[in-house]
């Protein structure tokens, strides 16, 4: 992408702001109560009145001096207590966390005379006490002051959460809460799901500008969540409360060079350095009171951000763009002061080209490296994701002691890959989506199309040159089977498009129905759709019948469909909070319905189809937490949860028609899969050291029973294989977290996770690429190698994880003085350290036999850092910001996999020797030089230029482009990157 299209951004930025109409949101909400007390005797003192301030929320001390406020929103504020007869007391700076209760006691003094308020700023206390399960809060401050690109990068910074690239498979990555796969974790903005329900994963990532507070849950969770067994992520957007604005610019323009990356003399890569990417991101928040509509506020917040490459150790990654937009938008709307409407919504854009896509074991036929990094770069693989959230609450007060709350909400996500229209792309604008090439036109049209070129030419773009002569694949070694050596395996074309989305409606009640018990009951109804249309091996294996119809099912490799599954859920649960204990009890029911057909006999599939029956499951939940003293607190939880299979393992080629399958896919869904289940417990102990300073300690086990896997159906007429809950993890863990406070200067967090992950699958078509797929034989027993019997180290099992942050700030006009100024006022420095133990992988032989234990070696230990520097400086009453950020600070080269023959990251265990190689691909007719009149001289081989090719430059030549096979920048994490940019407050 141009640089020129990035000087539209903060005029494109602000016009979609204010334009968007997308709508969307779910209000989350918390509780504040505490005693009220003669400050001089200590007795209670029922009556006095205590009031959010700015708000018409409150209530009143009862005979005991205690008072609640329910339904408060996420966030910070004052309240005020005030009685005839005594002096009215203001505390600012309270904190409300959705889901929790906030303590806040008062002591007022007598007067006879009317005086003027006390206002004390309140602390949150370091340890709460109404927590019977891990839960983390990250609050906006806490946000701004790290590096954070995304919410991925906070949550993984908590204790239990490791962030995978995808391990040794490549086929894991993503968010893992203690020892749990990636699709076990429920992600929700202002209380509302954001999952892809095809894939288990967030179908959607917010403009982390909009976010108020991300909480995360860990352990276990009340019953009002479900469709999650790991953790659950809930991101509470900004309200307008007050007026703002805020505008922030990033960019790494000051570190563009004019140097490119050359290859053997070729061009390779893109211009700008090793430090610069084409990267830029405007940002936009706007909020408040709306003019002229007495209680309504609105937020709105948008983000557009553009790279042009991304840089690798070995060099920068041609098709390596990205774009993308956020719209986020929130209106409030107090009807009558126990009368609340909210609408809210986001829309986000995300496009990308696929440097590779990668999958499958390192340096094996599915990895893509020399075709990708070689080939014209419009020929290779774009994706774009398009996800829209909306969101309608009303909330109503019926009494002090009870609320309700109905929602209805709308979510989908919207994903299509497959080659660009190369036409289209050239003259493309930032703010355009791409356009894809339609896949009947695949191997039709040479110049945009993947995998043409003349028949004469036997290698996907080998012969293929750039606007100035110069050859894309510098080496001239082409394919040779049985030398280990392969170029143009993913030029053959693929295209997929998959719809998820959904309709919710949701009712909840809450009801202090005594002081002692807060009791909630809710009920949700969804009907989910479910959609995907794909296609691979199109320009090899499409039929003309195919092309002419436009049908995916025509193709030899196809899935192609769309169903509506219901979903439904029931819960109760009682929050009891007494002086010396909290206990959190529910009970929830859940219920699916896939709305499709199942075989009558998956081994006799000609007897036909009938509808799969709807599941049902109930899970009950319990947490206790023990106050042991005004500084500690025992916590244990236990808990069932229940999750329905991400739907892709329900419908993928569930049309297929195995009795007459020629050639498609035989890995069939299952719309009769039962829920996946975890069993969890816990205890947790954490204990005040200082007014700013905590301990916190938690030990997990958990059991994982019906994990999703895929066996072997030895049917009727033709075998298959089909995805089955039979899968079991084990897992068990102690997280350790210091955690200290902002005083005046220091503040910082030290986490350490020890824990152990095993089972029997790390996801759940592992046992059909290691066991079915290629059915492996055992050399010794020349019998088809069984699958394991007993659990093992999953990929994601990492033994210890520890974090480090410290954050350094000066706050506004203290710091060493300059004459009459604060130099150093408002600087603010964060360093985050990660020390990781490597993620395990199989060995295994050059034929990709399993040797010895599976997962049995272990990778090398990670260390990254990351820096960033801010100071804050005030002019024309606007607040400004200038900041500089950096990841990977000391330019680690992590490793994340290797290649599983040598557990190293430039040897695979599979060059040919010379002997070998030249017997191999040595032309027969000639001895010992290849002349340049015969068919397979190529002049990248012929290193002097003396038109011959000798039989050391035959070899070498492989050896190089063998060598270049391996540099794989999927074998390391990323290289040091550095931003900077500006803010303004207004």
């Amino acid at each position: 992408m141009k640089d020129k299209r990035f000087l539209k951004i903060p005029f494109v930025t602000a016009l979609l702001l204010i334009f968007s109409i997308s709508i969307a949101f779910a209000g989350v909400t918390g509780k504040i109560s505490g005693r009220i007390t003669d400050a001089s005797t200590g007795e209670p003192l029922p009556g006095v009145n205590v009031v959010i301030d700015g708000t018409s929320m409150g209530g009143a001390a009862n005979v005991n001096g205690q008072y609640f406020i329910l339904n408060v929103p996420v966030g910070t504020f004052s309240l005020t207590a005030t009685m005839i007869g005594y002096k009215s007391m203001t505390k600012t700076g309270v904190r409300v966390i959705q889901d929790f209760t906030t303590t806040l006691g008062f002591e007022l003094e007598q007067t006879i005379v009317e005086v003027e308020g006390i206002t004390i700023i309140a602390k949150k206390p370091m340890v709460k006490k109404d927590v019977t399960s891990t839960t983390h809060f990250i609050t906006t401050e806490e946000i701004e002051r790290g590096i954070t690109h995304n919410y991925n990068d906070i949550i993984s910074e908590q204790a239990g959460v490791i962030l995978s690239e995808g391990g040794a498979s490549t086929l894991t990555g993503g968010l893992h809460i203690r020892g749990g796969r990636g699709d076990e974790i429920a992600y929700m903005v202002d209380g509302m799901s954001i999952n892809d329900a095809l894939t288990g994963q967030a179908g959607a990532q917010v403009n982390m500008n909009a976010i108020q507070e991300v909480v995360v849950q860990t352990g276990g969770f009340n019953a009002e969540y479900g469709q999650a067994m790991s953790g659950i992520v809930n991101l509470v957007t900004k309200e307008g409360r007050k007026q703002e604005g805020f505008l922030r610019y990033t960019t790494d323009y000051p570190f563009k060079k004019d140097t490119a990356y050359y290859e053997n003399g070729y061009k390779v890569g893109p211009e700008g350095g090793n430090l610069y990417e084409g990267f830029h991101r405007a940002e936009l928040n706007l909020g408040g009171p709306a003019p002229g509509v007495k209680g309504l506020t609105y937020f709105l917040s948008s983000e557009l951000t553009s790279r042009e490459h991304e840089n690798s150790y070995y060099f920068p990654l041609s098709n390596s763009d990205r774009e993308y937009y956020s719209l986020n938008g929130k209106l409030s709307y107090e009807l009558t002061p126990t009368m609340k409407i909210k609408v809210s919504g986001f829309s986000t854009r995300t496009q990308y080209g696929e440097y590779c896509g990668t999958y499958g074991l390192p340096g094996e036929g599915q990895w893509c490296e020399q075709d990708d990094k070689y080939k014209p770069p419009l020929e290779r693989t774009a994706v774009l994701i398009k996800a829209q959230q909306g969101h309608l609450a009303f909330n109503q007060v019926l009494n002090k002691s009870t609320f309700y709350e109905v929602n209805f909400a709308y979510f989908s996500t919207h994903r299509w890959e497959g080659t660009r229209d190369a036409v289209f792309e050239k003259d493309r604008s930032l703010w355009e989506d791409m356009e894809f090439l339609d896949w009947w036109n695949y191997d039709i049209n040479e110049a945009t199309s993947p995998g043409v070129r003349p028949d004469s030419i036997d290698s996907l773009d080998f012969y293929v040159k750039d606007e100035n002569g110069n050859y894309y694949y510098p080496w001239g070694v082409g394919g040779q089977s049985g030398n280990n050596f392969a170029f143009g395996n993913s030029g053959s074309g693929s295209w997929t498009e998959r719809l998820s989305s959904y309709i919710n409606g949701k009712f909840d009640i809450t009801s202090q129905i005594t002081n002692h018990h807060q009791l909630k009951v809710g009920m949700e109804g969804i009907k989910h759709k479910a959609a995907r249309h794909t296609g691979r091996y199109i320009a090899n294996t499409i039929s003309e019948e195919a092309r002419r119809t436009h049908d995916l099912s025509k193709c030899l490799y196809f899935d192609d469909y769309e169903y509506e599954p219901l979903q439904a859920a029931l819960y109760v649960q009682d929050k009891m909070e007494y002086p010396g204990f909290i206990v959190n009890i529910g009970l929830r029911g859940d219920y699916l319905d896939a709305n499709a057909q199942k075989y009558i006999d998956p081994t006799r599939i000609l007897e036909g189809k009938e509808d799969a029956k709807p599941k049902y499951k109930v899970s009950p939940r319990l947490g206790v937490s023990f106050p042991v003293t005004e500084k500690t607190v025992l916590h244990v939880s236990y808990g069932q949860f229940f999750q329905i299979p991400r739907l892709i393992r329900l419908y993928d080629n569930a049309e297929t028609n195995i009795a007459t399958a020629t050639g498609g896919w035989t890995r069939i869904g299952n719309p009769d899969l039962s829920a996946q289940q975890t069993t969890a417990y816990e205890f947790g102990i954490a204990h005040e050291l200082t007014p700013d300073a905590a301990l916190f300690i938690t030990l997990y086990y958990k059991d994982l029973y019906d994990l999703i896997g895929v066996r072997f159906v030895p049917a009727l007429p033709n075998t298959y294989t089909q995805f089955v809950t039979e899968d079991y993890g084990n897992v068990k863990g102690a997280e350790f977290t210091f955690s200290k406070r902002a005083t005046e200067y220091l503040s910082g967090k030290l986490v350490y996770t020890l824990s152990q992950a095993k089972g029997t699958g790390s996801y759940s078509t592992q046992a059909y690429y290691d066991y079915i797929a290629n059915v492996p034989i055992d050399p010794v027993t020349d019998k088809p190698v069984p699958m394991p019997k007993s659990d093992y180290a999953l990929e994601f099992d990492q033994r210890h994880l520890i974090s480090a942050e410290v954050n350094f700030r000066v706050p506004n006009k203290t710091g060493p003085m300059l004459g009459t100024i604060y130099p150093l006022h408002n600087l603010n420095i964060n360093v985050l350290t990660s020390i990781g133990s490597g993620l395990p992988y199989t060995k295994r032989n050059t034929s990709q036999l399993i040797i010895g234990e599976v997962n049995g070696e272990r990778m090398p230990w990670t260390w990254a850092t990351d820096l960033k520097i801010r100071k804050g400086f005030k002019q024309w009453n606007l607040n400004y910001a200038l900041f500089a950020e950096i990841t990977n600070l000391f330019n680690i080269r992590n490793i994340l996999n290797v290649y599983p023959e040598t557990g190293k990251t430039d040897d695979n265990d599979k060059l040919s020797t010379f002997d070998g190689y030249m017997s191999s691909t040595w032309p027969p007719d000639v001895e010992d030089v290849i002349p340049s009149d015969h068919s397979k001289y190529d002049e990248r081989r012929d290193f002097d230029g003396n038109g011959q090719i000798t039989q050391q430059e035959w070899y070498d030549s492989y050896k190089m482009a063998y060598q270049d096979l391996l540099n794989s920048p999927y074998l390391y994490g990323e290289p040091r990157k550095i931003q900077v940019g500006i803010s303004v407050n207004f």
